[in-house]
């Protein structure tokens, strides 16, 4: 787009303002951080979700990325298994939920997350 005086602009890193001044917004960007976000990592109360919108054609994903309750989920998918997760404080893994069709948990993470609520009972 070409306003007079203003040269080439993009209108998803610009934002109009009250005065009609073109400004700098970074909003745009920080929306786009937060759904990629969500699509790996979600909370419901005291339950971690993860994965819960994932693409069926990402099957390799890794991140590391903060929860609630003062805690940080590191995840690896590998062709759309889960092949390590990494949770901080450990007493909270046993609050992971897997959701989504994707990336579902290897068989040997899947033992060590069950064996895990065990301890949580």
């Amino acid at each position: 787009m070409e306003e007079e005086g203003l040269g080439t602009f993009s209108p998803t890193t610009l934002s109009r303002q009250g005065d009609f001044n073109w400004m700098p917004d970074a909003e745009h960007a920080d929306g786009a951080a937060a759904a990629l976000q969500w699509m790996l990592l979600q909370s419901d109360g005291e339950q971690i979700l993860l994965w819960p919108a994932l693409p069926s054609a990402w099957v390799d994903v890794e991140f590391s990325l903060r929860a609630w309750h003062n805690t940080t989920v590191t995840a690896h998918c590998r062709g759309g298994l889960t092949t390590s997760l990494d949770v901080e404080p450990p007493e909270r893994r046993r609050d992971v939920v897997f959701v989504g069709p994707t990336c579902r948990p290897t068989l040997a993470l899947s033992q060590q997350l069950l064996h895990d609520v065990d301890k949580k009972h």
